[in-house]
């Protein structure tokens, strides 16, 4: 049997998706409803290293699905099931037909205003909603948010996720991309939905400069400047912009994660009135989700998932 063809459980595997720091993404068929699904495998070998002790990786796994397992949201890919073999733990999840945004954004460095803000309502709708369930990301970025051919968004990867109520990471613990890293999370500091906030900011501030505000040589030296250094006006590198819209990303990326937003409805309302982009049209749904409308996607999908 080929790697692209192995079993997880009750699941068929089809091809190779992905593979990731953690593991290879697959897409694979779930053969009594004939559902596709992403199979996320997790390995745990003796000779895999993750640099992190096996009982730290079984944790944060357990913790990614136990998580991501409680969040039914449009904007956020859903977990079906979770499992284990001999050398790996799974994740099935909902199969994402789309493309990543930071594979958009290296064909599209800077997205049209009203691109910008349609898809930044979705990441913020998601976002937000798992942080009512006290549920933080710890790792946005655009390779964590997928975007379907017809616009949706779908937010990815809670593999690192922290409930808030959980003592399960340790303060002093540092996980997360540094390029997209809020400062509280560089420090190792107890983390909320700020932080997210602080790393959805930063994804703006790209796609509206077409470069990121803290970035070093080494990573290091990002994580330095994310603590210590201000972030420049976005219209320094975009003269196109008005200060409203660099008031709103300089208090997005505030150093003091109490200085920033309310939550991240409310920074991209404040962005969108900024860039005098109309807000998104809205459908009510039986669960009492607003969903925002699509609009017609301005590339071709490209299969992706989770």
């Amino acid at each position: 049997m080929s790697q692209a063809q192995k079993r997880f459980g009750r699941f068929e595997t089809v091809s190779v998706l992905g593979r990731g720091g953690m593991g290879t993404v697959y897409l694979a068929v779930d053969p009594v409803i004939g559902r596709q699904v992403a199979i996320k495998e997790i390995r745990t070998d003796d000779e895999t290293d993750y640099g992190v002790e096996r009982s730290e990786l079984y944790a944060r796994f357990e913790q990614e699905f136990r998580s991501a397992g409680t969040l039914s949201h449009p904007n956020i890919v859903t977990i079906y099931d979770v499992g284990e073999t001999d050398d790996a733990y799974y994740i099935a999840m909902e199969y994402v037909d789309g493309e990543s945004l930071s594979v958009h954004l290296q064909r599209e460095p800077q997205p049209s205003f009203v691109r910008i803000c349609h898809l930044g309502h979705q990441i913020a709708a998601g976002l937000d909603f798992a942080h009512r369930r006290n549920i933080v990301h710890r790792d946005v970025k655009p390779a964590n948010i997928l975007v379907t051919g017809d616009g949706r968004v779908k937010i990815s990867d809670f593999g690192i996720a922290k409930v808030v109520s959980s003592e399960l990471t340790q303060t002093g613990t540092v996980l997360g991309t540094p390029a997209y890293m809020s400062p509280e999370q560089a420090r190792g500091r107890p983390v909320d939905g700020r932080a997210d906030q602080f790393s959805f900011a930063l994804i703006l501030y790209r796609m509206l400069t077409g470069v990121l505000p803290f970035l070093g040589e080494q990573p290091a030296a990002t994580i330095y400047s994310i603590i210590h250094d201000p972030a420049p006006p976005p219209s320094e590198h975009n003269p196109k912009l008005a200060p409203a819209v660099d008031r709103v990303l300089l208090r997005a990326l505030e150093k003091d994660p109490a200085a920033r937003y309310g939550s991240c409805r409310e920074l991209m309302r404040a962005l969108a009135a900024a860039l005098r982009v109309a807000a998104p049209a809205v459908t009510p749904s039986a669960d009492g989700v607003s969903r925002t409308v699509a609009l017609p996607a301005s590339t071709r999908p490209v299969a992706a998932a989770a």
